[in-house]
């Protein structure tokens, strides 16, 4: 009964995760189509990505070292939490805490 109950929500969850997935494709497609790209358009691109990267780096390393393994190689949490020898809380602790910080440095982007 476990075995089901657990391998039925692993699979929901895979399928919830793929959904997302998709309508974030849908959206950056969607959004490159739509966008203009004039000189501004270039220069406030540049100046974000910017910004981006100069925040990620002011992430603590354990925290940013968890954020690039999941946002540039694509690794699961699962997997982070292998590869590191932490438990998966900790990993989804340590993207919260990143995405927070984030989101409080990059307010002028969003």
């Amino acid at each position: 009964m476990y075995l089901y109950k657990a391998t039925k929500n692993q699979v929901i969850n895979y399928l919830k995760h793929k959904n997302v997935e998709k309508l974030a494709e849908y959206v950056d497609v969607y959004s490159i189509q739509t966008e203009k790209h004039t000189p501004e358009h270039t220069f406030r691109e540049k100046q974000c990505s910017e910004a981006i990267y100069k925040a990620i780096n002011r992430l603590p390393d354990r925290c940013r070292l968890i954020f690039l393994m999941k946002k540039e190689d694509g690794l699961t949490y699962n997997e982070i939490s292998e590869i590191l020898g932490i438990s998966v809380k900790t990993v989804e602790t340590q993207m919260g805490r990143a995405f927070r910080f984030l989101r409080e440095n990059l307010t002028e982007y969003t």
